[in-house]
Order: C-alpha cells, then structure tokens, then sequence
C-alpha cells in the first residue's frame, strides 16, 4: 500500500450547497459495484481520495492504491507521474480538468464516477468521447445517494477508459438497492 494520509480532508455541505472543494463521499455499495463488474490490472492511484471512501475498498478487494488529495498536499492536475490504473470519484467541478489529465498519465484503465450530464457539451465530445477509448459506461438504475449528512441524490455512473481500447462504449446497468 502507498497511501498518502488522508485525515482532514472533510468538508460537509450546508442547506444543499456544494462544497468548497466540491468533496461528496462515495457510498460503499458505489464502489463495489464498480469492482464485481471490473477488473484492473496492476497498481490504482486514488487521486482525489478525501477521506478513503474509494481507496479503502479497493484495498479491501486487493489493490494497491495510491492515495492522494489536494488537502494531503498532492494536486493531481500538477503532477506528470505516469500510474497503470486510476479510480476516482472526481470533483465534479473540475471533471474536465481531472479527466483530460487522467487520460494523459494511466496507461490502462480510467474509472471515474461522473454525472450523467458530464456526456453532454460539444466541448467534451471533442475532447474526449471521440477518442473512442471510452469503453464501458455502468448507470445506475437509481440515483446514488453520497454519504455526508443530508447527502445530495445524483444520477451517476462508473465512466471506463481504457488506453488499449478503441472503439465505442458499451451500456451496462447497475440495479442499486440504494
């Protein structure tokens, strides 16, 4: 394991508004999901970990994570190291930035757990949906419910990259019991 320390990264969120730094803790059964459907291969960097939501499971299932949060002192879109895998639950007002980045320096899979609204703008399609390295997209059948208090309902999927992929992305439900 190489983790980075986590501890201090919550933020919580007031009568609906985002936070600061747009932190929204992943539920685990997200996260589980993802993994009893995909599979990575070799070490997972966790580049905006918060609190450990995701990078604990993934661990849990056997992974070696990296770890890392702007708030532990590692800002993922200023850094150039090249990782096999990353799994993220990004902040969403960033996912352009953190996307186009995470699609420079993995060399295999990107998983990102994204709102549906992020497949829309001509912007993006250009950017990154004609790539064709867009491989799988996961919906959840209901809107996930994150985990702080008062916790905001998205409709979201598990969004999957892959570099060695070329081709268009396949649709796959997850049926949430949450």
């Amino acid at each position: 394991m190489n983790r980075i320390n986590v501890a201090g990264c919550t933020e919580k969120t007031t009568h609906g508004k985002r936070t600061g730094r747009d932190f929204y803790k992943t539920p685990r059964h997200a996260i589980v999901a993802l993994l009893e459907r995909e599979k990575f291969k070799g070490d997972i960097w966790e580049c905006a970990c918060g609190d450990g939501h995701i990078s604990n499971v993934l661990e849990e299932y056997g992974y070696n994570v990296k770890a890392t949060d702007i708030v532990t002192g590692v800002d993922f879109l200023k850094t150039n190291t090249p990782c096999e895998n990353i799994v993220t639950n990004p902040p969403y007002n960033q996912c352009n930035d953190f996307l186009d980045h995470a699609l420079q320096v993995a060399t295999g899979k990107v998983a990102m757990l994204l709102r549906l609204k992020s497949l829309e703008t001509i912007d993006r399609y250009q950017r990154i949906w004609s790539q064709k390295k867009l491989k799988k997209v996961y919906q959840f059948v209901r809107r996930v419910q994150f985990t702080q208090k008062n916790g905001s309902m998205m409709a979201v999927a598990w969004f999957i990259w892959d570099q060695n992929y070329s081709g268009l992305p396949t649709l796959d439900w997850i049926v949430n019991e949450k």
